[in-house]
């Protein structure tokens, strides 16, 4: 049943990332996707598969908290607002 899940969430987290355009939710499809990972690790039913599954949840936490802060404080060099979409970062200044 684990292998389910596992094989659902990362469908999941993997179709739904391609179709998002905002940064918060294209992360949170991410973290879905992830979670399937963890779930792999934790169907091996042995030892080194449950340390493998919390050495890669300590390394996610890290790595999310550092991407969730960068993406917090990005800015626009236009307007000065926060970065919503996907998209926004992709958009040059036409001063340059």
């Amino acid at each position: 049943m684990l292998v389910i899940f596992a094989a659902g969430s990362l469908i999941v987290g993997a179709l739904g990332a391609f179709a998002e355009t905002r940064f918060k939710r294209f992360i949170a499809y991410s973290s879905i996707n992830q979670i399937g990972f963890l779930l792999l690790g934790l169907t091996t039913a042995n030892i080194s598969g449950y340390q493998s599954s919390i050495l890669f949840l300590l390394i996610y936490i890290i790595t999310n908290i550092a991407l969730f802060s960068i993406f917090l404080n990005l800015r626009s060099n236009l307007t000065n607002k926060p970065l919503v979409f996907l998209t926004d970062v992709t958009r040059i200044d036409p001063r340059h």
